[in-house]
């Protein structure tokens, strides 16, 4: 009797341990919209930090400085709209120890294992009380290639290939149409590294 009763007691709890988990709701994963693989979309996010000066071309090269300290190269500057640019630059792999242009070491680990650049894009505003202000904001993007369909194994050597093969491609099985045989798409923000560089320009400007 004791075992039947300790297994009817089991059996209780397990119907309740089982409605439980069925009561609580499912929390439902949205996909990022479409246009979040463009650059432009995480450039009208907000900037997470800032570095403040009173003088717009001290402001304005300490900017310049900090950024190619941290292996960037200056692509685009416009003082008159306060916008400076940088090119892309493939970000750091976890054995280039000479190389800076990543934030922390998740990110680190993350261009290993795939091929990943970030740029910066600086603007520097002046406030109501005549002061300026500079917001950096890092975008990083990763390198993809378009999937090819290849029937045979003696035309395995085409997936190489830059000039997309004529067999098709998934893309066009699906969609009916061919994308890019290689492209950059936007991940995100780097706001550990955009950190970084205001926290450099704040630095330059005490010195």
């Amino acid at each position: 009797m004791k075992s039947r009763g300790l297994g009817l007691l089991v059996a209780a709890c397990l119907v309740c341990l089982g409605g439980g988990c069925a009561s609580q709701p499912k929390q439902v994963h949205k996909d990022p919209p479409q246009e979040s693989i463009l650059p432009e979309y995480w450039l009208k996010r907000p900037a997470v930090a800032h570095a403040d000066g009173a003088d717009f071309d001290r402001l304005w090269e300490a900017c310049r400085h900090c950024v190619q300290m941290r292996s960037f190269v200056v692509d685009r500057t416009d003082p008159r709209d306060g916008v400076m640019t940088t090119y892309p630059q493939v970000s750091k792999q976890i054995f280039e120890f000479w190389l800076t242009a990543v934030g922390p070491f998740g990110g680190i680990m993350e261009s290993t294992m795939g091929t990943v650049r970030r740029f910066v894009r600086i603007e520097v505003v002046r406030r109501n009380d005549g002061t300026f202000e500079a917001t950096p904001k890092v975008v990083v993007e990763r390198y993809a290639q378009t999937e090819r369909r290849i029937t045979t194994v003696a035309r395995y050597a085409e997936v190489f290939a830059l000039d997309p093969a004529q067999q098709g491609t998934r893309e066009r099985d699906k969609l009916g149409a061919d994308l890019p045989p290689a492209y950059w798409y936007a991940l995100g923000r780097d706001e550990a590294l955009e950190k970084q560089i205001a926290d450099d320009v704040r630095r330059d400007l005490r010195s």
